[in-house]
Order: structure tokens, then C-alpha cells, then sequence
């Protein structure tokens, strides 16, 4: 049995997409509702953007750019079903945005539809990959999952700290322990606990719980930090702790034969696009909130 679920940063929507394409500065105006629009872009202030985006296709139903601002306003407020059917009851007002189709069906749990609206004729690359290997880490396709998050990183400019988290629990998941080992030794120390989660569950996986019992320790320091200077409150702080505290408490009791026989532990995954928001579908309280699922 695995005990738990990894932690994810999921896709959401690249900061681009809460501004017009290029021919949205010729489209606005500096009147009235067109104004409130530029405006609220300009802000980054999504609920403003949807309102004034729905006051002018009030006005004018077929305004392309008011219609494209309206769902991704609608995605980046987390209204994923609405988002959706802006998207397919008018797509010739928002063209070319299969891709926040596929995500808002991720979103909705729709992982088969959401990999068939990610077909193109053409092999995945990008942030089309990184989200099919999202959805198939979420199926449990760990050995493609793995291979999709390196493509992803490679066609996203090379290795960040959110693809190297995720092609290391994606390894670990996908039980290439050795393969994992030698993937985070090759790693700079981000600074993330999901990092040095997934390496320590990479060297229980390998059976070597000292190494992973150091990890842990770490772990555990950079998760306290973070969520503390997010706000959290102490009571939050020790929920969110839980389950690295009782991986660290299972590295310390299980002998390696043992850990590896009831292959305990599924490592922490992060995912944002080149630039996304963020969310955990796992962990509960302070996390769940600091990151949509």
C-alpha cells in the first residue's frame, strides 16, 4: 500500500494569459468599461477584469477580447466549469485556447477528456507536455510521467526548481530509485522541502534510511520556515508537518527490508507552468489554501 499521495503544485494558467494578445491594447479604449478593463489588467485584479470584461459583452456580445479576458479572469478565479463552457459555447470568440480547455477539464478531474483536447497531431512539448504529465501522475503513469516532465523541461528552457521536483517524484513514484538517487545528486539545493522530501524518499526506496533520515530533518526545517513566514498559524504550521513527521518517525523505526516491502511513501511533487499559480490536491488546511487544487 501507499499511505499517501504526493503533494502538487498543479497547472494554472500562464501570468500572460490574465492580459489580451497583442491586439488587445488597440481594442481598448479609455472610456468607460473598456477603461475599467485596461485598468484591472493592469492591476492583475481578476474579479474587476470579469466584471468589467461581462459589462462590455453586455454591450457587444462578440467582442473577441473582452470575451478571451472573461475566461481567463474565470480560470484564474478558480471557476473552472464556468471557464469551460465560456470556452466551448463561443470558442470562435476565443480562438486558439485549447490548451485552457484541456486545463480547466485537468481541473474539473477530467483527465481522459483533458488529454484528448491536448491533441494536436503533433508529439507534446512545452507546457502541453507538463500537463500531460501532470494528468498522468495523477493516473499512476509514473514511467511517463517522468518522461513528460523531461521534455517539458527541456522545452521550457532547462531545469527549474518545480520540473527537477517533479521528474524526481515521478522517478521515485515510478519505483527507478537508483535513477532517482543519481537525478537529485545531480540537482542544486533549492531550498524547497518538496526536493529534499523526494530525495529521502528516493534513499528509503534504496533502502538507506540514515541518508533519508538526514533529508527528512531538513525537510522538515524548510516546511516549518515556509509556511511560518506565509502566516500560518502554529496550529496549521503542525497539520502541515504531520506527514513529514511521520516519514522521519518511519525512517527511524523501519529497517530498509521493511520500508520497502510496504513501499510506504510516495514522494511531493510541485507544478506550475512557466509561470502558474499554485495548489495542493493532498495535504489539508494551511496548504489547501495556500494552494488551489
Amino acid at each position: 500500500l501507499r499511505s499517501w499521495r504526493p503533494l502538487e503544485l498543479t497547472p494554472q494558467p500562464q501570468a500572460s494569459l490574465g492580459r489580451p494578445r497583442t491586439r488587445t491594447r488597440t481594442a481598448l479604449t479609455t472610456m468607460g468599461s473598456h477603461d475599467e478593463l485596461h485598468q484591472s489588467l493592469e492591476a492583475e485584479d481578476d474579479e474587476a477584469a470579469l466584471a468589467a470584461s461581462e459589462s462590455i459583452l453586455a454591450e457587444s456580445p462578440t467582442d473577441g477580447t473582452a470575451y478571451e479576458c472573461k475566461c481567463v479572469a474565470l480560470i484564474k478565479l478558480s471557476r473552472y466549469k464556468e471557464a469551460l463552457e465560456a470556452l466551448n459555447s463561443k470558442a470562435n470568440l476565443a480562438p486558439g485556447r485549447e490548451f485552457e480547455v484541456a486545463y480547466c477539464l485537468y481541473m474539473l478531474n477530467r483527465e481522459a477528456e483533458s488529454l484528448k483536447a491536448l491533441e494536436d497531431g503533433t508529439p507534446l512539448s512545452g507546457r502541453r507536455a507538463q500537463l500531460a504529465a501532470q494528468i498522468h501522475y495523477r493516473l499512476g503513469n509514473f514511467e511517463q510521467a517522468a518522461e513528460l516532465f523531461r521534455t517539458a523541461e527541456a522545452d521550457l528552457g532547462g531545469r527549474s526548481t518545480e520540473t527537477s521536483i517533479n521528474v524526481l517524484a515521478a522517478l521515485v513514484s515510478a519505483g527507478q530509485a537508483d535513477e532517482a538517487l543519481e537525478f537529485a545528486g545531480s540537482l542544486a539545493d533549492s531550498g524547497q522541502f518538496e526536493q529534499q522530501y523526494n530525495h529521502a524518499c528516493a534513499f528509503i526506496e534504496n533502502g538507506s534510511l540514515s541518508q533519508a533520515h538526514r533529508l527528512l530533518q531538513r525537510a522538515t526545517q524548510l516546511c516549518r520556515k515556509s509556511l511560518t513566514d506565509d502566516g500560518f498559524s502554529e496550529e496549521d504550521v503542525e497539520v502541515e508537518l504531520g506527514i513529514l513527521t511521520l516519514t522521519l518517525t518511519l525512517a527511524l523505526t523501519l529497517t530498509p527490508t521493511l520500508a520497502l516491502n510496504l513501499n510506504l511513501l510516495l514522494p511531493l511533487t510541485r507544478w506550475s507552468w512557466a509561470s502558474s499559480p499554485r495548489s495542493s490536491p493532498t495535504l489539508t488546511s494551511a496548504w489547501a489554501r495556500r494552494r488551489r487544487p
